[in-house]
C-alpha cells in the first residue's frame, strides 16, 4: 500500500509540474469522442452511397454523384485518423499510396491553420517504411451461403442499424436489427438460440458491447460475438478476450467490409 501511495503522490506532482499531462488526456478523450461520432456518421454516408450504386437502373450522372459522395466519404475517414493522431499512436500506412493519402489531408489541413499569404510546400522523398500487408481473397459470402443465417445487429445509432440490416439482407441473412441493448439481450434470454451471430457496437450508452457479449455468451456459451469499434487498444483486446468476444474488429471503412466479416465469423464458428 505504501508503495501505491507514494506513486499516487508522484503522479500527481508530475501532473502538476507538468499541466501538459492533464491537457494531453483531454486532448486524448476529446479526440476518441468526435472519432466515434464521425465514424458513425461518415459509416452511414459511405454504406447509403454503396447501397444505391447496386441498384440496376442508374443514370451515368447519378452514378457519378454516388462516386463523388464515396470520395468526399472516404477522405473524411483519412481525417478521422488524423484527429486519433492527436492523442494516440495509430498504426502506419502499409504502402506508399496509404502515406500519400496522409501526407496530403495533413498538409491540407495545415494550409486551412496558416496566416493569409502563407503557402505550405511538401517534399516527400524516399521509400515508405517498411510494413507488412496481408491481402485477402476472401468475398462476401453469396445468397445460397448466408440463406437462412441469423443474426442479432445492436447499435446504437438507428441509421446505421437499419443500414446494416438491408445490406445483409440482400446478401439473404435473416437480420433483427436493436437500437437498446436491454432490448436485444431480452430477446437473447427469450430465446438463446434464435441468433448464429450477435454483432454489437462497442461504445453504447449505459451497456457497453463487451457487457452485451458477456451477458450474451453467459446465456449460451457457444454463441459468437462480434464487437466492431472505432478503435481497438490493447486494453479493449484483453477486456474483449475475458468477455467472450470472438471477434473484435475496427468499424470498417464499408458494408462490403462489415459482409466479408460476418461471412467470416460464422464460417469459424460452423455455422
Amino acid at each position: 500500500m505504501a508503495n501505491d501511495d507514494r506513486s499516487s503522490d508522484r503522479t500527481a506532482r508530475e501532473t502538476v509540474a507538468n499541466p501538459n499531462i492533464a491537457d494531453s488526456a483531454a486532448v486524448t478523450t476529446l479526440a476518441g469522442g468526435l472519432a466515434h461520432e464521425l465514424n458513425n456518421i461518415l459509416g452511414i454516408i459511405l454504406g447509403n452511397a454503396e447501397l444505391a450504386s447496386m441498384e440496376a437502373e442508374l443514370s451515368a450522372s447519378a452514378r457519378t454523384s454516388l462516386e463523388e459522395i464515396e470520395k468526399a466519404g472516404r477522405h473524411g475517414l483519412r481525417v478521422v485518423q488524423q484527429i486519433l493522431a492527436l492523442g494516440r499512436s495509430r498504426p502506419l500506412p502499409a504502402d506508399a499510396a496509404g502515406w500519400k493519402a496522409v501526407v496530403d489531408d495533413a498538409a491540407r489541413i495545415l494550409r486551412a491553420s496558416l496566416p493569409e499569404g502563407m503557402d505550405l510546400e511538401l517534399s516527400v522523398t524516399g521509400k515508405a517504411p517498411a510494413a507488412a500487408a496481408a491481402a485477402s481473397a476472401t468475398t462476401a459470402p453469396g445468397r445460397a451461403a448466408s440463406s437462412g443465417r441469423r443474426i442479432l445487429y445492436l447499435d446504437d445509432e438507428e441509421s446505421m442499424v437499419n443500414l446494416a440490416s438491408r445490406m445483409l439482407r440482400r446478401l439473404g441473412y435473416d437480420v433483427t436489427g436493436f437500437v437498446q441493448p436491454e432490448k436485444a439481450l431480452s430477446a437473447l434470454k427469450e430465446d438463446p438460440s434464435a441468433f448464429d451471430l450477435v454483432v454489437t457496437d462497442y461504445n453504447m450508452p449505459r451497456i457497453t458491447g463487451l457487457e452485451v457479449a458477456r451477458q450474451a455468451t453467459a446465456l449460451r456459451a457457444d454463441l459468437p460475438v462480434m464487437v466492431t469499434t472505432g478503435h481497438i487498444t490493447d486494453e479493449m483486446r484483453a477486456s474483449a478476450a475475458g468477455a467472450g468476444v470472438r471477434h473484435l474488429i475496427e468499424k470498417p471503412d464499408s458494408m462490403d467490409e462489415l459482409c466479408r466479416a460476418v461471412g467470416e465469423a460464422l464460417a469459424a464458428a460452423g455455422s
